[in-house]
Formats: structure tokens, sequence, C-alpha cells
């Protein structure tokens, strides 16, 4: 009988032993590999939504943090801090274009829906927007709303349709080209219209900037701080913020994992230190037959390289499975309210994690099984010999 066949031998001898110890590594791997899928998509989804912005920069109120910057990238409802006067302010920088937003949230059918006053005019020169039906927003509209194409699809509505937000009717004049971004589930109403309903005292949420020279976009900071109290970031700022949440969180979740790979570790440190007691007479027939003690530490060794392979092949599945199955929750706009195809969806095979996976789930039942194999390989002959 050669070495791989004396090992699956073994192996299949205690089978429930064998698959308790392969799921403790593989919880382990499983948290890991999830966690690493979740993080790429996040940041490419960061990414993704800044490029979309279609600014330079963004002015914000002073107080701002990591996250309301990714409550902006998300499209999701932010308060209002920066004076109208200000935007005024700014706005009369050369060199500058200026889009004030408001965000807000309504419901349509008892599902929540972000609404977003713009400058119809400032706002297309930013994004550059395609209409599919009907017709953009005119800076003169005063009741008129475009919808995000996720939008008119979900809820069925059309050009001509009449929407009720605040108790004021908006009527549908146009759908705008999907852009596989936030706008695709946006509601947009004129910004003068949005500050009366939503009773914002002449504030607003945020302003997106687009400059003439991208390399003054120091002096422009300058100029801008000089005529107001904010803050100006920049879209790789922006992204770079946005990561740190990202980071905050994985930092986070790595308590889990340790804990998970501990479990793991010492599952297998257990399994094998038994089996050592156990197979005292195949240790011995083999001392007998003149086995050597380099033979069987790889005996006991390859015994668990299996089960890292295994368990970090079985992780690598669980993790990927888990990470589509996590999305919804980690982005609710896109899935819980609407489920379009605009959000989070790009998790594909990775064969960078999953070699990454395989591989440190091997390191990790190495390790553990170094010591019941040494001392396998150490049982003393005489011991051995008498359970022969």
């Amino acid at each position: 009988m050669n070495m791989i066949k004396l090992v699956f031998k073994n192996i299949m001898r205690r089978k429930l032993r064998f698959f308790l110890t392969l799921f403790g590594i593989t919880v382990g791997i499983a948290t890991i590999a999830g966690l690493l899928f979740l993080g790429a998509e996040m940041e490419g989804q960061v990414i993704e939504r800044a490029n979309a912005l279609g600014s330079d920069a963004m002015v914000t109120p002073q107080h701002w943090c990591s996250y309301e910057y990714v409550s902006v990238l998300e499209g999701e409802q932010v308060g209002e801090a920066i004076p109208f006067s200000d935007f005024e302010n700014i706005s009369k920088i050369n060199g500058i274009v200026t889009a004030p937003i408001i965000v807000k949230s309504t419901g349509i059918e008892g599902k929540p829906v972000t609404v977003t006053g713009i400058n119809p005019s400032q706002m297309m020169i930013l994004r550059n927007w395609k209409i599919q039906h009907g017709s953009y927003l005119n800076d003169s509209d005063t009741f008129s709303a475009n919808l995000g194409s996720s939008i008119a699809e979900k809820f069925n509505l059309i050009v001509g349709d009449i929407l009720i937000i605040r108790e004021t009717q908006f009527n549908v004049t146009g759908v705008i080209e999907q852009t596989n971004t936030n706008d695709d589930i946006s509601i947009f109403i004129p910004f003068e219209t949005a500050a009366e309903i939503y009773n914002t005292k002449d504030m607003v949420s945020f302003v997106f900037i687009r400059v003439d020279d991208i390399s003054k976009m120091d002096k422009y900071i300058l100029d801008i701080q000089n005529v107001a109290n904010v803050n100006v970031i920049t879209n790789n700022q922006i992204i770079e913020e946005s990561l740190d949440v990202i980071k905050t969180v994985q930092n986070a979740s790595l308590l889990m994992v340790i804990i998970a790979i501990v479990a793991g570790f010492f599952g297998i440190v257990n399994t094998m230190a038994t089996a050592v007691n156990e197979r005292k007479r195949e240790i011995g027939i083999l001392k007998s037959l003149g086995a050597k003690k380099s033979l069987i530490f790889k005996q006991f060794l390859i015994e668990t390289m299996i089960i890292g392979i295994l368990g970090g092949m079985i992780g690598y599945i669980i993790g990927f499975i888990a990470s589509i199955s996590i999305l919804p929750i980690m982005f609710p706009t896109q899935y819980q309210s609407f489920q379009s195809s605009v959000g989070p969806s790009t998790i594909s095979f990775d064969p960078t994690i999953f070699l990454f996976c395989i591989l440190f789930s091997l390191v990790v039942a190495v390790i553990a099984g170094i010591y019941p194999a040494w001392r396998a390989s150490r049982l003393p002959p005489v011991e051995a010999m008498r359970f022969v």
C-alpha cells in the first residue's frame, strides 16, 4: 500500500472527525474569502461612482466626515448645511461651473426613493445625460420631474404620469437613459422647488464643481474657501475617504476572522494529536517494517495538508456565495428597493483570491500539523511495538 492510499484510508477511518476538523478551517477561510470579495467589489464601486459624478470636486460643509462622502456616492439623503449665499459667492468665481444639490427621500408604493433637487442646465454640463423618453428639465420648470431609468421601470412610470412628493404634484416630463449609476434610482426635480417643498431655508446639501483648468485646482480651492466657510474635496480625495470607511469595516471584521482561524488551527492540532494516540499500532507496524521517522512524519503531515487544501477550496466557494448573498444588505438601495441592474453585481471567480485561500489554508494546516506529525515520528520504538 503506497503512502497516498494509506493517508486516505486513515482519513476515511474517522469520517465524522475529519469533516468536523475540515469544517473548522473552512469557516475561517470562507470568512476571509467573503471579506476579500466584498472589499474588492466595494472599492471598485467607490471608484466607479466617484468617476460618474462628472465633477472635479465637491463643496461640502466643514463638519463632514468620510461617512457623508459615502452617502453621496450611495445616493442617500444628507442634511443641508451650506448657506445659499455661500453657493452664490462660489458661483461668481471665474473658471468654475457649479451645481447645487439637495438630496431628500420620498416613498413610492411604500419603497424609499431618492429625490434630488438640481439646477438642470448646470447638472447637464456635469453629467451629460441622454433622455430616453420625453424631454429634459428646463431651468424655468417648477413642478416637473425627470426619472432615472430604473425608477421608471420599477414603478411602471411613463412621461405624462403624476408623482406626489410632499403633497405636491409633479408631472413626469422625461426619463433619463440608463447610466448604471445611482442616477438610475433617483427622481430629479428643480432645485428651487425642492428647496420650497422641503423647507430647507436657503440651504444646500453640497455643491458639485467643475473647473476650467484642473492643474489650478489648489488655487480654485483657496478662492472658494476665501468666499465661503466650506470644505472642498476633490474626486481623488472622495475615493480615499470612502475607501478609509471600507478599510475600517474590514479591520473591525478581522477579529471574527482571527477567532475562526484560531478555532480551525486548534481543531487540526487536536484531531491529529488524537490520531497519533489511536494509531500507535499502525506506527509500530511501520517501524517494524523499517519505516523511517521521516516517512511517518510525512504521512501525518500529508493528512493535514489535505485538510488545508480542501478547507481552502470549500472556503473559497462558500465565501464567494456568501459575498453575493450579502450584497443586498451592503447595498440596500439597489437591491432591496428596486432589485434592478444598478449597483454591484460584478463578483466573479478571482484566481488571485482562490490561490490565496488555498495557500493560506495550507499554511495554517501545515503549521497545526507539524507537532502531531513530529510526535508520531518520534514515538519510541519500544512503545510503538507494544501495539503490534
